[in-house]
């Protein structure tokens, strides 16, 4: 259980908090940050620029041992986010989503915690007239855990992970030769 600020307990008694999802997607490029309230909200250096209603967030499950995706769904996108989308590659770049209370008059950030990390799998974008549609589906990052690595226990696994170690080189050679040990009987003589 986590200890929440006297500010935050204040807040969230007097009902007043206002809840706020944040999520962000870290690019090569730069980052995708937006938030579910109409202002932009600066928490960690970063600006979550506020897309208000226009969106859409699929359920957040959180089970045990239940690893569920999610799908984030924003219209109304800036051209430059578009082309963030379309100049490279999206899968497999981390993607985050916290929970943030505001204060209600201020909009001061009075506490974050994460609900959801993963990473992104798809980012379709759907155009209607002048105005672009991101649907970004990621898969929950306990995923990563259960899927096998692929590396193997060969001599060229082992030079691209450790470049000049040479224990592995005559594996495959020594695995195959039949080894003819003198019998019992030699040793008593």
């Amino acid at each position: 259980m986590r200890d929440l600020s006297a500010a935050t307990d204040a807040a969230l008694a007097s009902g007043s908090a206002v809840l706020v999802i944040l999520l962000l997607i870290e690019f090569d490029a730069g980052n995708f940050s937006i938030n579910t309230s109409r202002t932009d909200i600066v928490h960690d250096g970063v600006t979550y620029y506020g897309s208000g209603l226009v969106g859409q967030i699929s359920e957040v499950v959180d089970k045990a041992r239940e690893m569920s995706g999610i799908q984030v769904s924003v219209n109304g996108i800036d051209p430059s986010i578009i082309a963030i989308a379309l100049g490279q590659q999206v899968r497999g770049k981390q993607m985050w989503m916290h929970l943030a209370v505001l204060d209600a008059v201020t909009h001061a950030v009075l506490d974050v915690d994460q609900i959801w990390a993963g990473q992104v799998s798809t980012m379709p974008i759907s155009f209607q007239g002048n105005a672009a549609a991101i649907t970004v589906v990621a898969e929950h990052r306990g995923v990563l855990f259960s899927r096998p690595r692929a590396l193997r226990y060969t001599d060229a696994d082992q030079q691209r992970l450790y470049p000049g170690d040479r224990c592995l080189e005559f594996l495959v050679s020594q695995s195959q030769t039949q080894d003819v040990w003198p019998a019992a009987a030699y040793f008593k003589k």
